[in-house]
């Protein structure tokens, strides 16, 4: 330590973060890109004036993990917060969810499931009438229409139709990588 004492320790875990990837893809990053981030309290700051002016004005929503991204839990986590706090807001039946991912099943998490994670946050999704894109590519995110990418393999959409690209007012994504 800093003071020259040491301390006595049966395991070290060291936990650097991740490093975000927003240069990887045009118009990715809420610097200067259309996408928003709560990776960082200033990114999670710009998100809520992001979230106010939605709730003022609703429109489709499109959360997410972009390829790369090697922890996909908070991805997950911010969009069934963001669906709770639209339906808190009174505004959730004015506001289509799609949740997109490379991933190549619901609750893949990057570690081929856990348990039912599969089963589990599909019947939550469907439930919250959430549509996802499974097995999806990012390649360019604009204003409109928001996302324009490719699906790698048998990528689907949970009903079942297959467009490329799709329209969208505000878009949460994320890609990390950890080193």
């Amino acid at each position: 330590l800093v003071d020259g004492k040491s301390v006595a320790y049966d395991y070290l875990v060291i936990a650097t973060g991740p490093e975000l990837a927003f240069d990887e893809i045009e118009g990715f990053g809420p610097h200067g890109g259309f996408t928003q981030s709560v990776c960082h309290i200033d990114h999670a700051e710009a998100a809520k004036a992001v979230f106010d002016k939605l709730v003022a004005n609703p429109g489709p929503v499109i959360i997410g993990a972009a390829q790369g991204a090697s922890c996909f839990g908070p991805a997950y986590e911010f969009l069934f917060i963001l669906e709770t706090a639209l339906r808190r807001a009174k505004v959730r039946d004015r506001v289509p969810m799609t949740y997109v991912t490379p991933e190549p099943y619901i609750g893949h998490l990057g570690l081929d499931g856990v348990g039912d994670t599969k089963g589990l946050l599909e019947s939550a999704m469907r439930e919250r009438r959430i549509k996802w894109i499974t097995n999806a590519k990012v390649t360019k995110v604009e204003a409109a229409p928001m996302l324009r990418g490719h699906r790698r393999g048998s990528a689907r959409r949970s009903d079942g139709s297959s467009s490329a690209g799709m329209t969208a007012t505000h878009i949460g994504m994320g890609g990390a990588r950890y080193r």
